[in-house]
């Protein structure tokens, strides 16, 4: 997609409601959680942004998104110049906000959410799997994803006089992937133990191990109903967007499945 919205000043004269119903049990975690991920009972703006991007299209990393967010901003300011009306504003000046995990959107200077309303909601918690890569030692030992042909140092690494030791300490070695295989190939024990670091093994190593968690999710009893403030080109894009998503709608995790209705209202000057 392009993202010519961005140049066009946030005039936002195009007002907007959201009708947002689940379709699928919400976890709306808004900050970055400790042991227990506690689902808000509505979502944040932030959320309701991501949303919206999903919609259109637009999936970026953190770095992806520091990199065009610095591009826009030097375009915008070669189209409007330091003397206009907009001088002071975060869209000219480059200046961007974050949600509590550290989410920044693209459309937070063009869409200006002015209310969520929500229904009472039914909430409990329930176990979910995260996924995690770590250069720790915990890698070696917590998956059961690995290259067939590092079996005979794994083998080794768990047997009572251990001639393999995996590791992130000093005195760890970390071989390149080819060279790896060959001590993998070769290894015969013996008296020296051989010290892999764990970073050397993430070329055998593709997955990721599995950690349970509890999550907290809501069913809410009726639909969130969301105003929105906007420019006329975004309004316009989103309102195809919604019609017609590039991918499935979620609040929170992607599994928190919505559906949305969009609803034009008068123009504002």
């Amino acid at each position: 997609m392009t993202l010519d919205f961005y140049i066009e000043p946030p005039e936002l004269t195009h007002s907007v409601s959201l009708e947002i119903e689940a379709l699928a049990p919400l976890s709306m975690v808004a900050t970055q959680p400790g042991t227990y991920y506690r689902s808000a009972a509505e979502p944040t703006p932030e959320m309701i942004l991501g949303m919206l991007e999903n919609a259109i299209g637009l999936y970026l990393d953190a770095d992806q998104r520091k990199d065009i967010l610095k591009e826009l901003t030097k375009a915008v300011k070669k189209t409007m110049g330091r003397k206009s009306h907009w001088a002071d504003h975060p869209w000219l000046t480059g200046k961007s906000s974050a949600s509590g995990s550290g989410y920044v959107s693209l459309l937070q200077h063009h869409i200006q959410i002015t209310s969520i309303q929500a229904s009472d909601a039914d909430a409990y918690d329930d176990l979910c799997s995260f996924h995690f890569r770590t250069d720790a030692s915990t890698l070696a030992g917590g998956t059961r994803s690995y290259d067939h042909r590092m079996e005979s140092l794994v083998s080794q690494s768990r047997q009572k006089d251990a001639t393999v030791d995996f590791g992130d300490g000093a005195g760890h070695e970390r071989p390149d992937p080819e060279e790896l295989l060959r001590h993998a190939v070769t290894w015969g024990g013996g008296e020296e133990k051989l010290k892999i670091h764990t970073k050397a093994l993430h070329y055998y190593y593709p997955r990721y191990y599995v950690s349970p968690k509890v999550r907290g999710y809501v069913i809410p009893e009726a639909p969130y109903l969301v105003q929105l403030a906007t420019t006329a080109t975004l309004a316009e894009k989103l309102k195809s967007a919604i019609n017609h998503p590039q991918a499935p709608l979620y609040l929170g995790t992607n599994d928190s499945w919505v559906d949305v209705t969009w609803k034009d209202h008068e123009r504002t000057e």
